[in-house]
């Protein structure tokens, strides 16, 4: 058989290996070399990349702002038409849950997902036994890269303990700022819950006027239904009847708009958070990460 020379990238010792092999490991340092081509990232696809982040963060925070806003705006004038002690303690509530999960999306967002440690290689010299051992070597940062570490393209570098790049925060969620990720799901999973509540809260509130009043009109005699009749007047209770004097036809008011707008939006993010945050903590008590 023939014998294939090749070079540890780790120490640069000269290793004589019986047969060619895309990947092999050094005797010496441990380095794992790695002999596929390198790919060139698209610079274009970063570009677009981090576009792309970048809208879905200033989207989220958005998000944050009008369901904070609006819920303040929407709910609580239903609920608590007088200022109560009741009342102020349900806004500070609000804004409590709304700044924890404003400050742990910030710190995930902004915060350096997973920096490798800097170490020797290159000579033989300066490295030890086993001083590599299982690093392999990244083409694109041109450094060692220890088993536990990914390249992420989107973000071009390497990340320590990678789980996964999130284009909702705009960065990789690593070993540096996974705790601040999984604290985000959580505030922001508890402040969905909290709004819907309060919302429903408040439809609840108007429902059974609007149910007495069409049970006892009449208007309602075609639905022989009476979930039909419940469904329907649970979605009359969204709309404030202010009667046009010319028309006589109900108006949707921008309170009531807005009170759906909550239930729906509280709905939606509340099942993608929670099974997001479902499958976190199964990593979590395994030990893994998702990549």
């Amino acid at each position: 058989s023939r014998e294939w020379e090749s070079q540890c990238w780790g120490c640069s010792s000269y290793l004589i290996l019986p047969f060619f092999s895309e990947a092999f490991k050094c005797g010496w340092c441990g380095a794992v070399t790695l002999s596929k081509p390198k790919q060139r990232s698209s610079q274009r696809w970063r570009r677009c990349a981090t576009i792309r982040d970048w809208s879905l963060v200033a989207v989220v925070l958005m998000i944050i702002a009008l369901v904070t806003g609006g819920g303040i705006w929407t709910v609580y004038p239903v609920l608590y038409p007088q200022p109560t002690w009741s009342g102020c303690f349900h806004i500070f509530i609000a804004l409590s849950l709304a700044g924890a999960t404003l400050a742990s999306y910030s710190l995930a967002a902004f915060t350096p997902a997973g920096a490798l440690a800097k170490v020797p290689w290159g000579s033989l010299q300066p490295i030890g036994k086993s001083a590599l051992d299982g690093y392999t070597y990244c083409a694109y940062c041109e450094c060692p890269k220890p088993p536990q570490a990914h390249h992420c393209r989107t973000c071009g570098t390497c990340v320590m303990d990678m789980d996964h790049h999130c284009p909702f925060i705009g960065n990789c969620v690593g070993a540096h700022n996974h705790r601040h990720f999984i604290l985000f799901l959580v505030y922001a999973t508890i402040s969905s819950c909290y709004v819907l509540l309060m919302s429903v809260l408040a439809g609840l509130a108007i429902w059974p006027p609007l149910l007495q009043r069409y049970q006892g009109s009449g208007e309602w005699g075609l639905f022989h239904s009476v979930g039909t009749i419940l469904a329907a007047s649970f979605l009359e209770a969204f709309e404030e009847f202010e009667e046009d004097e010319d028309k006589g036809l109900p108006s949707v008011s921008a309170r009531s708009l807005a009170l759906i707008y909550l239930v729906i939006t509280a709905m939606a993010i509340l099942i993608g958070l929670a099974l997001l945050l479902r499958q976190q903590i199964q990593l979590l008590y395994a030990g893994q990460t998702y990549l």
